[in-house]
């Protein structure tokens, strides 16, 4: 059973019904027809409702599934035939894993329209094919007439006989009701197994007929096969325009057999002569279907055209002709021109394009891209009325030719020349505009974008011309163009502010050098020259005159080639010289000391060897000097005097005199005090002679020490006396030291060049054996191992020296342990501490056979020093051994001790743990870079525990005999501890 739901609507309902609510299907029915009916209310355009079909079970039960519900669209019956669509052929074959083209189109040109398309599956034999769109929508412009919708399948395999029935529908794609599509076709999909001999193909494609005539087609496969019937059934697709009756043709039988050995049978299509006008026609679609069943053969389906019986003109060419091209119009027409008439060619625009006709040949000449509309008429005959036919003709972009016309392009740095150009397009506005660029070589040029070239520098260089293209043309082309630039001539000039000056003055003159219009700046430099007058003056190469003598002087400036310049022509000026005052300058001394000498100089602006000679002549003040015939001053009383320089002049410059006022002094320097002791200093004073007087300026003079070591004192490098002073103090240090008894002179001596020198004396005093401290003497300690003799160091304080050597007298004390010793010790009765030395050292010879140590007691005595005693010890042992390391860098038992180990190089030292095994053993032990300092050196270097260890020192003494071999051996427990 079936129910109509009605849904959305636009506008007044629509009325639909249902032909029959229902549906029987007998146990071997596979497939139904359900027809709905609608009536014609004369609905708006635009104007629609959807309604949804449904089917169920029509016994009440759950037994039967129908599904989907499709939704029907119904659409008023005033839509424009522009918006109504037909989709053909309605029924095709297609072969799984290719694709099958259907057409959608419309009679004529109307609004924008969306088509959305789905494509619906049916019936089946086997399983379900691979089908897809490859677009699911269409786009109508406004003057779209037709598009194409293109449906892929996949190969999948499927067996012979295998098919499947798809339905394609289209629809308003915006979702309203301004679209029709009709019919829906019913599309086959058809196995990929199907053997070639069941293959089958109509042509040729795309046949045209006129009404009255027939059409023979051919059916054909690739080989022969089985014997096989196939029926033939044409289609209209709809006349054009829609308004026109339809065409009338027939099949010449509807069916062809093919034996096992056919390849191709004819298929004759008549049609019938009726009522149509001109360009009238209609389309039809000729397919076939295997008689035996749907899915045993494929069969391709054709489109062939029936036009009108008429005066019918085609245009054939040209569709489209470029912007200044010209092609001939070619048409073909249904009859003669006796019976159809002369044809004639008009043009109207339909976008922005235009072209030109010229009747006479029967040309059209594309003039700007676009569209135009050309209109052939045949003006009619004595057989059949005046008919045409139109054709859109697109006018694409055009090519255009450039040549450069003005080469060769030769000009001079500073020129300019003009370039022009030849282009083959309609009017020199055509083609798009002209740009201009240089590129590469070895010129330097500019150009503007009017096509003027300026040369800048000389050599060639290439010019590129480019017409950009525009809407009509193809752009952009270039042409190019050796340029050659020869070298041009600068122009010089030369100016001054005035054109006068005097002798001893200095004056510019201006040179300069004008590029031609728009050169560059030539790159020789200027050259000024004196061409006459090189007596008077000089000129250097910036253009500065130095004048010497009156007079005139010509004044050139000129200028060398460069690469691109040729040498311009020099230019003079003429400068007159008048005579001038000189200055004249003293530039000795202006101060001397008494009984020196120095010499009186002298310079005049108007340079060495003019102005005239210059005499010196002096004049006392409070001072006195006298000046000899060489112009050396000797100065014979202090005080002032007057020096004066006088230059006679000369015919170029007049006379001239200066004066400087000389100093003359004597020099006196004295101390404070005549003593400064180390540590101290005092003041010394440099002052001049006469009292009162002072010097022009600041002078400095040079200071420094004699007699006295440097190292004992220290100066200034050196004071300065400032003018207008008549003395300076400065300060004198005595250093202080740790030498004794070094009271020595010293001798201080203040220096100039222009004032000679002074000195003075004075003493640096000892302070260092004023501190009794300093004058303590220590006799030192030591240890004497059986019989031998050791030498014993006498000291002063650390760091102490004395300039003179110091006696000590030494002796044994009473209170010396004697008895314990093997026999009387033996010492040297003096011992000297070297003049500059801290230390002196005497010998102690002692021998002991007691297991107690012996101390000997050693006094001593020296003028003006104390002395301590010294502790010699005596022990009846070859070595002595501390036992015990205590790492913690205190300085303390940090490392094992072995005293006298020195004298036994020929020894060794292990150390054991308390499990007796060896961690360190060392031959040659010596207490320094060989000694235990609590690191295992058997194995991994590694610190040892604190704890108990053993320690085993063997070595053999050869200090009496060289030869002995015999070991003696010290062993013991010791504590060491890791901190």
């Amino acid at each position: 059973s079936f129910t109509l739901t009605p849904g959305q609507v636009s506008g007044t309902t629509f009325g639909v019904s249902l032909l029959s609510s229902s549906v029987i299907f007998g146990v071997n029915d596979l497939q139904k027809t359900i027809v709905i009916n609608t009536t014609n209310s004369s609905h708006g355009i635009g104007d629609y409702e959807i309604f949804t079909l449904s089917g169920f079970d029509g016994t009440g039960g759950g037994n039967v599934l129908v599904s989907p519900s499709p939704q029907i669209t119904v659409l008023s019956s005033q839509l424009p035939t522009t918006n109504r669509f037909t989709l053909a052929p309605s029924s095709a074959q297609v072969l799984e894993g290719g694709s099958l083209s259907l057409t959608i189109s419309r009679v004529s040109v109307g609004s924008t329209a969306s088509i959305s398309f789905t494509l619906t599956p049916g019936q089946v034999s086997g399983t379900t094919f691979g089908v897809s769109l490859l677009s699911s929508s269409v786009i109508f412009g406004v003057n779209d007439l037709q598009k194409t919708i293109v449906i892929n399948t996949t190969n999948s395999s499927h067996g012979i006989g295998d098919y499947e029935i798809f339905t394609l529908s289209g629809f308003d794609g915006t979702g309203g009701g301004n679209v029709l599509v009709s019919p829906s076709p019913q599309i086959t999909v058809l196995s990929s197994q199907l053997p070639t001999t069941n293959r089958f193909t109509i042509a040729p494609s795309q046949q045209q007929v006129m009404e009255g005539s027939s059409l023979i087609l051919t059916i054909s496969r690739a080989s022969s096969g089985t014997s096989v019937v196939i029926n033939l059934a044409s289609q209209g697709l709809g006349v054009v325009p829609s308004t026109s009756s339809a065409f009338s043709i027939s099949l010449g039988s509807t069916s062809v057999t093919f034996g096992s050995g056919d390849l191709s049978k004819s298929i004759v299509i008549n049609t019938t002569s009726l009522p149509h006008g001109v360009g009238e026609y209609e389309n039809f679609t000729l397919s076939g279907v295997d008689a035996s069943g749907i899915g045993n053969s494929y069969v391709g389906s054709e489109e062939f055209e029936v036009i009108a019986l008429a005066n019918v003109v085609k245009i054939n060419e040209p569709t489209t002709v470029a912007v200044g091209n010209t092609i001939a119009i070619s048409t073909t027409r249904s009859v003669s021109s006796v019976q159809g008439g002369a044809l004639s060619y008009t043009l109207s625009s339909t976008g922005s394009g235009s072209a030109t006709i010229d009747v006479s040949l029967g040309t059209l000449t594309g003039v700007q891209v676009g569209t135009v509309l050309l209109t052939v008429t045949a003006l009619g005959g004595n057989t059949y009325p005046a008919s045409s036919a139109t054709q859109t003709i697109t006018i694409t972009l055009g090519s255009q030719s450039l040549t450069i016309t003005s080469v060769p392009l030769l000009t001079t740095v500073g020129s300019s020349i003009s370039v022009t150009t030849f282009r083959s397009v309609v009017s020199t506005l055509e083609g798009g505009s002209l740009t201009y660029s240089l590129v590469g070589g070895s010129g330097l040029a500019r150009v503007d974008s009017s096509g003027n070239l300026t040369g800048l520098g000389a050599g060639s260089l290439t010019l590129t011309v480019t017409a950009l293209g525009n809407t009509n043309y193809y752009g952009p082309i270039s042409a190019s163009a050796l340029v050659t630039i020869g070298k041009g001539t600068p122009t010089l000039s030369l100016t001054s502010t005035v054109t006068t000056m005097t002798a001893g003055t200095t004056m510019l003159v201006y040179g300069s050098s004008q590029a031609p219009l728009g050169g560059i700046t030539p790159s020789s430099s200027l050259v000024y020259s004196l061409v006459s007058g090189g007596s008077n003056a000089t000129i250097n190469s910036q253009g500065l005159i130095t004048a010497y003598g009156s007079g005139t002087i010509v004044v050139e400036v000129s200028q060398g080639g460069d690469a691109n310049y040729y040498a311009p022509l020099p230019v003079t000026l003429t400068i007159t010289i008048n005579p001038g005052a000189q200055i004249l300058s003293i530039n000795s001394i202006d101060m001397m000391s008494l009984s020196s000498i120095i010499s009186a100089t002298a310079t005049t602006t108007a340079g060495a060897g003019r102005g005239g000679l210059i005499n010196f002549t002096l004049t006392p003040i409070t001072g006195i000097a006298t000046i000899d015939v060489n112009n050396n001053i000797t100065a014979t009383q202090e005080g002032e005097v007057l020096l004066t320089a006088m230059i006679s002049g000369d015919s170029r410059y007049q006379p001239a005199s200066v004066s400087q006022t000389i100093t003359i002094v004597s020099l006196r320097m004295q101390a404070s005090s005549s003593s400064v002791s180390e540590g101290s200093n005092t003041t010394m004073t440099l002052s001049l002679i006469p009292t009162g007087i002072f010097l022009p300026r600041d002078v400095i003079f040079n200071l420094s020490g004699s007699v006295a070591n440097p190292e004992h004192y220290h100066l200034p490098p050196s004071v300065t006396l400032s003018g207008g002073q008549t003395s300076v103090d400065f300060e004198v240090d005595a250093l202080s030291d740790t030498i004794l008894f070094d009271s020595e002179p010293m001798v201080v001596t203040a220096s100039n060049v222009y004032l000679n020198s002074v000195s003075s004396a004075l003493t640096i005093t000892d302070s260092t054996s004023n501190d009794a401290s300093n004058r303590a003497i220590s006799i030192g300690s030591g240890t004497i191992f059986q019989s031998e003799t050791r030498q014993i160091i006498v000291s002063l304080p650390a760091g102490v020296t004395s300039v003179f050597p110091i006696t000590v007298s030494l002796s044994i004390n009473s209170a010396s342990d004697l008895s314990l010793l093997a026999g009387s010790p033996a010492i040297d009765p003096v011992v000297v501490i070297p003049a500059g030395s801290n230390f002196g050292s005497f010998s102690v010879t002692a021998s002991s056979n007691s297991d107690q140590p012996a101390h000997i007691l050693v006094d001593g005595s020296s003028v003006s020093f104390t002395v301590n005693q010294g502790v010699i010890t005596v022990i009846n042992k070859k070595v002595g051994i501390v036992p015990g390391v205590s790492v913690n860098h205190d300085g303390i038992n940090d490392c094992f001790i072995i005293a006298n180990v020195d004298r036994f190089p020929d020894n060794s030292f292990n150390v054991a743990n308390r499990q007796g095994i060896i961690v360190y053993s060392i031959k040659g032990y010596n207490n320094a870079d060989r000694a235990f300092c609590g690191i295992s050196n058997v194995g991994p270097a590694y610190r040892l525990p604190s704890g108990t260890y053993y320690y085993v020192f063997t070595f053999i003494d050869n200090t009496q005999d060289p030869n002995n071999t015999r070991e003696e051996k010290f062993y013991s427990s010791f504590e060491s501890k890791d901190q």
